[in-house]
């Protein structure tokens, strides 16, 4: 969370009872808040849902919580940037039946919180709505999809990642059944068509923690929200690690220092602060030309890292054991790619 800078994350299967919540306030409270919903009797051992909030980026002292459903559905009120947002975190059983009425309750006890309607309903779904969200394509059950898109015409909440790419084929959860590999995109994020304008950098990844299901991510930036520009020059940390580069800075700066020694008048157009502006301005010139070519580089080797990753996502023969470490290694080099690109 602190590398991805990420505010908000919402976890299912959590297995935390009350204890355990504790301890890990206890180690981790300085930085994180934990919000968590599980079952009435033993949570350890199924369900659980539970919001993380990173206190470094959101007011932890600001948000409600309404439990929906013990260890199945939580809601959090939080106040971001001066709006408030309403996020809905749920994670549907498996039965269809159950996960029929699973939509069915959430609604109703959303009203009974005298709630509105939410901003971001986020989760494991244990559902998809279309054929293309599954490897191999099929139907899910129509009585359960049906259930859900009433709640979502209710609640007026979209798949924006799926109107966003309405041919794309990516997959959040992955398992073996009778030796044949199956997939599906039963993770996502809803949201309203209102804040789905402020949504973006959607991605699917492998999570931190070994696990069969991925991350869902979406970047937010409320509206009304300050402007916030490209902040002060800095020189890029891989040109430092450039000796080439490094040792035309030194040499730079040994015959400034043998320059500013040698004066003995000081005029307007000849002094130490004339000539350690020129110097400094020079380096910058030179430091940004060799960020620039460097770049050039990081961004030839993003397609080569995304490519393979992409082809073995959306290819239904991948089986879950051969693509998830190695995907695992190849997606942990991307962020590193893109913050030396920024």
């Amino acid at each position: 969370m602190k590398r991805d800078k990420i505010a908000v994350l919402a976890v299912q299967e959590t297995h935390l009872d009350e204890q355990t919540t504790q301890e890990i306030h206890r180690a981790l409270g300085k930085r994180l808040t934990i919000v968590n919903s599980q079952l009435e009797e033993n949570p350890r051992t199924s369900a659980g849902v539970a919001f993380v909030i990173n206190k470094d980026l959101m007011d932890a002292n600001q948000i409600d919580k309404y439990e929906l459903i013990k260890g199945r559905a939580i809601a959090i009120k939080l106040t971001w940037k001066h709006e408030e947002t309403l996020l809905v975190n749920v994670y549907a059983p498996n039965n269809k039946r159950e996960n029929q009425r699973f939509w069915e309750t959430v609604n109703r006890e959303r009203l009974s919180h005298h709630l509105r309607k939410p901003d971001f309903v986020l989760g494991d779904f244990n559902l998809t709505e279309e054929p293309i969200d599954r490897s191999p394509p099929k139907h899910d059950n129509a009585g359960a999809k049906n259930a859900l898109r009433d709640f979502r015409i209710i609640t007026e909440i979209l798949d924006q990642w799926r109107h966003a790419y309405p041919k794309a084929r990516e997959f959040t959860y992955r398992a073996m059944i009778d030796n044949k590999p199956i997939k599906s995109r039963l993770d996502r994020i809803y949201v309203t068509k209102e804040r789905a304008k402020f949504t973006f950098d959607w991605s699917i990844s492998p999570s931190s923690v070994p696990t069969d299901h991925w991350l869902v991510t979406v970047r937010y930036a409320p509206k009304n929200s300050p402007y916030i520009g490209k902040g002060r020059w800095t020189t890029p940390l891989q040109i430092l690690n450039d000796k080439t580069t490094m040792n035309h800075v030194e040499e730079r700066g040994l015959k400034l220092q043998e320059d500013i020694e040698q004066i003995s008048t000081r005029t307007d157009q000849n002094n130490a602060q004339i000539l350690w502006h020129k110097f400094k301005l020079n380096t910058i010139t030179r430091l940004d030309y060799e960020a620039k070519k460097a770049n050039y580089k990081y961004r030839a080797n993003l397609p080569d890292t995304q490519r393979p990753i992409n082809k073995r996502i959306r290819n239904p023969r991948t089986k879950r054991k051969i693509s998830n470490q190695p995907l695992r290694r190849r997606h942990s080099t991307l962020p590193e790619l893109r913050r030396q690109l920024r």
